[in-house]
Parts: C-alpha cells; structure tokens; sequence
C-alpha cells in the first residue's frame, strides 16, 4: 500500500493533524507492507501519485496491476469510481478476470475520447496513431496493468512532469494514450 500525504511545507507534518493521520494509516492491519510519501499540494491528486511512483521506482519494485484511487470532494462521483474497481468481492474477481485479456490494460467508470487537436502525452513520445488513443479515464481513479506503466515511466520523465504543474495536470489524460499506445483499450462500466 503507497500512500501519499500532500503538504506543502514539510515542518507541518509535526503539527497534531498530520501526526495523527500518520499514526492511523500505520495501525491499519490490512496491508502486508506499506509506504507513505509526501508531496506538494500541487497537480491535484497527480503530484501524490508521482511521488508514489517514484518511491516504487527507487524500490525497484514491479506489479502486475496497480489501482490508483484519491480523495475527491464530490462524494457521489468518488463512490461510482471506486464501487466499478472495489465495490464487492464479485466485482474485484470479475476486474481481475477482465485484465486476463492481453488486450485490456486499464479499467475505470467512464471513459472519454479527447478531442481529436487535443495534444497530450508528448512528454512520453507516444504518438497519436490509434483509433483508441484518444481515451482516458476522468477524475482519476482506475486499476491498470503495471506493465504499461513500467515501460513507460521514469524517474527522469516523472520527475520533469512533477516540476511542471500544466504536465501534471494532462496526465490524467497521458494514462488512457499509454494503454493505447502499448497496444491495449480501455475498458469503462458506463
């Protein structure tokens, strides 16, 4: 479990809110191994999951699969995202079923096609070539393979994304390009 805490000035994680946040993650018993990171307060939800990334990276650790999920404020929005990845154990079997598929790379609620001028992903020279590369999954939340990701990110790109919050903030959009461009489709519940 990689968990991100986002704050903007490192001395406030003594203040009693982030202590007590930190001391509640680390008595939760429903992980085998479990890694906090920090990051800024910036690119949403994506400057935590960089620093995330990062932290695996530097562990020189691979997975198959990975399910990036956030906090959002819209907790109708938040629920419909999680329940399609979370919901029940035969939903979790059926999603782990479905990335069987050497095809399928990502799953999410919603899928959304980008405009067709709309660039994005250069930062990791995909080009725009496939009938399926204009699709990602808005707010955030998804299960993908970790394979994907692997070939694709690095300390080096990701680290560059992280100084430029315009980058961080189209990333969301990078990820549904990445599972096209590796040759695979995205698959939504809606």
């Amino acid at each position: 479990l990689y968990v991100n805490i986002s704050i903007n000035d490192k001395n406030d994680i003594q203040n009693p809110e982030y202590k007590n946040l930190v001391d509640n993650i680390n008595i939760l018993s429903i992980y085998n191994s479990l890694t906090i990171t920090y990051s800024k307060n910036i690119g949403l939800d994506l400057g935590g999951f960089i620093k995330s990334y990062l932290k695996i990276l530097e562990l020189n650790l691979k997975y198959k699969h990975i399910i990036k999920i956030h906090s959002k404020q819209n907790t109708n929005w938040r629920f419909c995202m999680l329940y399609c990845l979370l919901g029940s154990e035969k939903i979790i079997k059926t999603n782990f079923k479905l990335l069987e598929s050497e095809k399928l790379g990502m799953i999410g609620n919603n899928k959304i096609r980008l405009a067709k001028d709309e660039l994005v992903g250069n930062v990791f020279n995909v080009k725009n070539t496939n009938k399926n590369i204009n699709e990602y999954i808005p707010g955030g939340i998804f299960w993908i393979k970790g394979e994907i990701l692997n070939y694709y990110l690095s300390k080096q790109n990701l680290e560059n994304i992280y100084k430029d919050e315009k980058k961080m903030l189209e990333l969301e959009k990078v990820f549904g390009i990445l599972v096209s461009s590796y040759g695979m489709f995205t698959h939504s519940y809606t």
